[in-house]
């Protein structure tokens, strides 16, 4: 699962990552209505740090971190990584946000598909629950600050 977690914030630091707003201006999609709120239009910062949804599971999960999470666009979560970088607990909180991103999206899909869908504690509770099994084993992953240099 991390290879596409990795792959997954590739596509965002690169701003190659298909949202809604990208299959509606190309004409493949009736709508660019972001699949949490039905109200914005579905940009890559909108879907992971400005919806309404997204910010109750970032919020959430820094509860469980005791960590503050005040992204608000991509750019943003590159900059936390660069302060964070070799700090105490960089590394947790660095997995944590990177496998939020990754159920973000995976929930995301859920919700075009007509899937069941997920609350704000049931994904805080998964992402949660990985990084925790992850625990020190995931320290060689792929981090966000590297991401942007590829």
């Amino acid at each position: 699962m991390f290879p596409l977690c990795s792959f997954l914030v590739w596509l965002i630091a690169k701003r190659r990552l298909r949202t809604a707003h990208f299959w509606h201006h190309k004409g493949l999609w009736a709508s660019s209505a972001c699949a949490f709120c039905l109200g914005a239009e579905e940009t890559t910062d909108h879907l992971f740090f400005q919806c309404n949804f997204t910010k109750q599971l970032w919020a959430q999960l820094g509860q469980l971190l005791r960590f503050k999470f005040l992204c608000t666009m991509w750019e943003d979560m590159e900059q936390l990584y660069s302060l964070c970088a070799g700090a105490k607990g960089a590394t947790r909180i660095t997995n944590a946000a990177i496998i939020m991103l990754y159920y973000i999206w995976l929930e995301r899909g859920k919700r075009r598909t007509g899937s069941a869908v997920s609350s704000v504690g049931s994904i805080v509770v998964r992402v949660f629950g990985l990084l925790k099994a992850v625990g020190s084993k995931w320290t060689n992953g792929f981090y966000l600050g590297q991401a942007s240099k590829l």
